[in-house]
């Protein structure tokens, strides 16, 4: 009885972190270098919970296959740092704000199934950088300017998502524990109604 009263608690807090919703990012690496912009690494990153960037006015904009904008990630570079200035005793004597010229950090977009390519603007708004996603989209070709899919170039286009590891996939997995849980709560029941108070025999003087 203790060890299916540790299971369903178990169960009960991973239901409830699977309910909170996983979510699917787009990981992005990324060099920048007096105002210009590289792309390091590209990754499809899963969480439970929100990834979020410092508030800059910096600009990741998701495009779809037909030009449509999917997202708009506003962004800053980190690359301002604190220093301090001491004297030959190790005292703080002055210090201030440095800005670096080159940096490497990571940015969060958040991860579309039709998405083609990200753009990055500067803060003139001015692109740097383009980046393509489409091997993460599940249809890469076929859909037309109107949004109509071309039936020949959907299936072209459909990439194998068991090739790698699916995020997609990852979303259905709260529905097993839901009903892993359900099944439990049924067995617990069950086993309460069969468990019979003991009687108490009374003896008379």
């Amino acid at each position: 009885m203790k060890k299916l009263m540790f299971c369903l608690m178990i169960l009960i807090m991973l239901s409830f972190v699977a309910g909170q919703g996983i979510q699917e990012y787009y990981e992005i690496d990324l060099n920048y270098n007096q105002g210009e912009f590289e792309l390091i690494n590209l990754d499809v990153e899963i969480s439970d919970i929100e990834l979020k960037n410092y508030f800059g006015f910096y600009i990741a904009e998701v495009l779809d296959y037909s030009g449509e904008i999917l997202n708009l990630t506003f962004f800053e570079i980190p690359n301002k740092i604190l220093y301090d200035e001491v004297d030959e005793n190790g005292t703080i004597v002055s210090g201030g704000e440095a800005e670096l010229e080159e940096v490497n950090f990571t940015t969060y977009i958040p991860y579309y199934s039709n998405a083609k390519e990200i753009v990055i603007y500067d803060e003139n708004l001015t692109e740097k950088l383009v980046i393509d996603v489409s091997m993460y989209s599940e249809i890469e070709e076929g859909v037309s300017l109107e949004g109509e899919e071309d039936e020949e170039g959907v299936e072209e286009g459909v990439t194998d998502r068991e090739s790698r590891d699916s995020p997609k996939e990852v979303k259905d997995y709260w529905w097993i524990l839901l009903i892993i849980l359900i099944i439990l709560i049924f067995i617990f029941v069950i086993l309460l109604r069969k468990k019979k108070p003991k009687k108490r025999v009374q003896y008379r003087r």
